[in-house]
């Protein structure tokens, strides 16, 4: 009884010896602790702002000359009249122009004013451009052309602004043209190639002078007065047909007809011809 005690009490202070020493040999791990970074923050940053455009302001200094007479169309075998416009600016290189333009027609009361509500884009000028031209075929009508013009850029486009000289009170009514003078009508003998056709014509030379505008046309009758031997060109003038309607501006013409079987003399006259009416006839030199 007494070895069985011993033996109890040896085993429990062995028990208590080996838990010491295994709590001693594992002494407990320090605190986790976050490696310090290597690297600065960076600062906060703020997007630039877009540099603002504004529309631009308008262009000064700004005439538009109508040439005298005509010019030959620069891609048509026809003639044109030809504007200039010249403009400064003090804006971007990248501001562009328009040149607006209407017509005051055939109203005596309109002016430059009152047709603006009607101006259409006539050209679109390069950007840094301070000058242009404008061909348009010659046209019948009578009334002013007016003009205007405006910087554009991504902004928008400044208000238009008129060409010196645009008017503001109303025009003077067109009036009918004065006759032509020294008309005369040169018929060559025998005959010549149709210009458009397979066959043979006749061919009259027709000149004239005239202080008449630039855009006043010429009208050409002619009539005959066949085998009658006591047949006038005075005589037979009621019965002249028009042949030939010059371009605007001219002082000579050309006529060609097939060649007619027939007698008589062909007799020629002359017209004025505007927006206001017609001249009276003038008859060819020797008629």
């Amino acid at each position: 009884m007494r070895r069985s005690r011993l033996s109890v009490a040896g085993l429990t202070v062995l028990a208590l010896f080996f838990a010491a020493c295994s709590s001693s040999a594992s002494p407990s791990a320090p605190p986790a602790t976050s490696a310090p970074s290597s690297a600065p923050s960076a600062p906060a940053t703020t997007a630039a702002a877009a540099p603002t455009v504004a529309v631009p302001p308008a262009p000064t200094g700004f005439t538009a000359t109508r040439k005298s007479g005509s010019a030959p169309c620069p891609s048509a075998d026809d003639s044109c009249s030809q504007t200039d416009f010249a403009w400064q600016a003090s804006v971007d290189p990248g501001t562009g122009f328009k040149i607006y333009w209407a017509g005051t027609g055939e109203d005596p009361a309109a002016t430059c004013q009152t047709a603006q509500a009607d101006a259409t884009v006539r050209i679109d000028a390069k950007p840094s451009a301070r000058s242009a031209q404008v061909f348009d075929p010659m046209a019948v009508g009578g009334g002013q052309m007016c003009y205007w013009i405006t910087a554009v850029n991504g902004a928008g486009e400044s208000v238009q602004v008129p060409a010196a000289g645009n008017e503001a009170s109303a025009p003077s009514a067109a009036s009918v043209p004065s006759v032509p003078t020294g008309f005369t009508a040169t018929e060559k003998l025998g005959s010549v190639p149709c210009p458009s056709a397979d066959g043979s014509c006749s061919q009259a030379d027709f000149a004239w002078q005239s202080n008449a505008e630039p855009e006043t046309w010429f009208r050409i009758y002619k009539a005959s007065f066949g085998l009658d031997p006591n047949g006038t060109c005075p005589g037979v003038q009621a019965d002249a047909k028009a042949v030939l309607d010059t371009n605007p501006a001219a002082r000579n013409a050309k006529l060609f007809e097939p060649m007619a079987v027939g007698g008589g003399k062909g007799c020629y006259w002359i017209t004025a011809v505007n927006s206001a009416g017609e001249s009276a006839q003038v008859p060819a030199t020797g008629n």
